[in-house]
């Protein structure tokens, strides 16, 4: 579930994508959307609903189910798991098959692609991956240690560890 300024909740189950009345979180409505792909994933980001599924970002702007349509990106990437979608303020960030991805609103584009191996981002498993933002940093964390995005830093703004994903976490969040 997702939710706008507005007070309209998103939800999804497999393909199908529906919106509530607005700030009636009760009331799903008759009006949905249907995609290609199962959805991995909600957020609203940058005044639209984004819809993440397995092989694509669609994007849903409007206010209430009247101006509500569904909006493919011009992008191939989908999201690998819910738990690594992440709002960084400019961008919505989440792990794809690719790589981590940045959308900003129009476009997707994989950031991870020019510092970070294809081979090392393939062994990353999303499905126990967990994302955080956290003093305008990214954090990926996963089953053999976590990853950090840092624009800030010169060069570039990756950064890995080794720490399993439970110690990273705790040392996270401690």
């Amino acid at each position: 579930i997702a939710v706008s300024p507005q007070g309209v909740l998103m939800t999804a189950k497999g393909t199908l994508v529906r919106p509530s009345e607005a700030l009636l979180p009760w009331a799903f409505t008759a009006a949905s959307f249907t995609v290609n792909e199962t959805v991995k994933a909600l957020a609203h980001f940058s005044g639209s609903f984004v819809v993440l599924s397995t092989a694509t970002t669609y994007a849903v702007p409007g206010t209430s189910k009247a101006d509500f349509i569904l909006v493919n990106t011009p992008s191939q990437q989908g999201c690998s798991e819910r738990d690594t979608v992440v709002d960084m303020g400019d961008a919505l960030f989440f792990q794809s098959p690719d790589g981590v991805c940045a959308f900003d609103g129009r476009n997707v584009a994989v950031i991870s692609k020019d510092h970070l191996s294809d081979a090392f981002m393939a062994a990353i498993s999303a499905t126990n991956a967990k994302a955080a933002r956290y003093n305008e940093r990214y954090y990926l964390f996963h089953a053999t240690g976590f990853l950090v995005w840092d624009n800030r830093q010169p060069g570039s703004p990756w950064n890995k560890g080794d720490l399993g994903a439970n110690e990273a976490t705790a040392a996270h969040y401690s």
